[in-house]
């Protein structure tokens, strides 16, 4: 907060970023509740479909086997507290599974479908085996049933800050913390009984096969688009100068910026009305979410849209509005700026431009 205070962004950040995030972003797509129960994403993302899957099954063994590194305990509690806390993440699984099911069944239960009644069944099943385990968890050792419910708590947390932003990849650097703690734990006890010991030594193989085992990457494919993404990164913050330019002339405070138009966000001086998550701002089955996207839509005093704009674009509502409301006809303060726009169009608001 500090950093962003001193380098002028903390006010942006609290009125712009966080509301989109929190209003827009996280009921995108199954609400608060899933983005912390979607273990399995998390599983596949870091594990299956990463460069380097060993350290995402080391960081999901450590996970699960935690109780025999972190408790003093006789081994089949902590082999029960280990059962446990898979149990809970295959709990969380089903849960997903079932209520996604729900929300696109609209809240019925058509229980005559024999593949919903077996997702049923096995959601029931989960059910009944967890609250088991953990009924005689809580019946032998209090310290290690609390231990599990902590150890499932932060698991959920974890998962949820890497759902907060649709499970891009730079959120999942939001986990990094929970990883190092894990592997801290693993790590720090020295008093470890045998089969403690042999736990110890199978965590140290996926560990020393991750520079090793790797699925084979086209280093020549993701050169080129690097390459390719880091030319259109150039031109994004050419055509975020002349955006500038444009704001700056006309004493503009904010913008919105619409389809490939949405590059120039992260290189402005200036602040968007909208971060234009297309997920959320153009759903049309979300009328809450499509509301507030119309809303800051309307009272940005100018758009900044691709050249093609009306051309490519479906939606009806937004380009009836924009050919309504605005006008590609710069304003005085905005004539004569040799800047280059590098694929941006800019549309001014007839009733906020105090020229046009």
């Amino acid at each position: 907060m500090l950093i962003l205070a001193v380098l002028g962004y903390l006010w942006p950040y609290l009125t712009i970023y966080l509301p989109t995030v929190i209003a827009d972003r996280l009921p995108s797509d199954h609400g608060l509740l899933f983005r912390g129960i979607i273990i399995i994403r998390v599983l596949k993302d870091v594990a299956w479909f990463s460069p380097v899957p060993m350290l995402g099954y080391a960081i999901f063994y450590l996970w699960a086997a935690h109780p025999f590194f972190k408790y003093q305990e006789r081994w089949k509690y902590l082999i029960l507290s280990v059962v446990s806390i898979v149990l809970l993440a295959a709990f969380s699984h089903f849960f997903s599974l079932y209520w996604q099911l729900i929300e696109k069944l609209h809240y019925s239960f058509p229980l005559k479908d024999a593949f919903f009644m077996q997702l049923t069944l096995k959601y029931i099943a989960s059910i009944v085996v967890v609250l088991i385990s953990l009924g005689i968890l809580l019946f032998r050792s209090q310290e290690l049933f609390w231990g599990v419910l902590f150890s499932c708590i932060a698991g959920y947390l974890v998962v949820f800050a890497i759902g907060s932003g649709d499970f891009h990849l730079n959120h999942y650097l939001l986990a990094v913390p929970a990883y190092a703690a894990v592997f801290l734990i693993f790590v720090g006890n020295r008093n470890r009984t045998i089969f403690a010991k042999a736990l110890f030594y199978l965590a140290i193989f996926p560990i020393v096969l991750i520079p090793f085992y790797h699925p084979k990457l086209q280093y020549d494919k993701k050169v080129q688009e690097a390459k390719t993404q880091f030319q259109a990164m150039q031109k994004a913050k050419v055509a975020a100068k002349y955006a500038d330019e444009v704001m700056d002339r006309c004493n503009l405070a904010q913008y919105s910026s619409l389809s490939t138009a949405s590059a120039i966000t992260p290189f402005t001086l200036h602040s968007p009305t909208d971060l234009g998550f297309t997920q959320s701002s153009f759903a049309k089955d979300k009328p809450e979410l499509r509301k507030r996207f119309l809303e800051r839509l309307e009272v940005a005093p100018v758009v900044f849209v691709p050249p093609d704009f009306f051309q490519t674009n479906d939606d009806k509502d937004v380009a009836d509005y924009l050919q309504n409301q605005t006008t590609a006809k710069p304003p005085s303060c905005a004539e004569n700026i040799e800047l280059d726009r590098e694929g941006i169009m800019p549309l001014y608001k007839k009733t906020t431009i105090p020229s046009l």
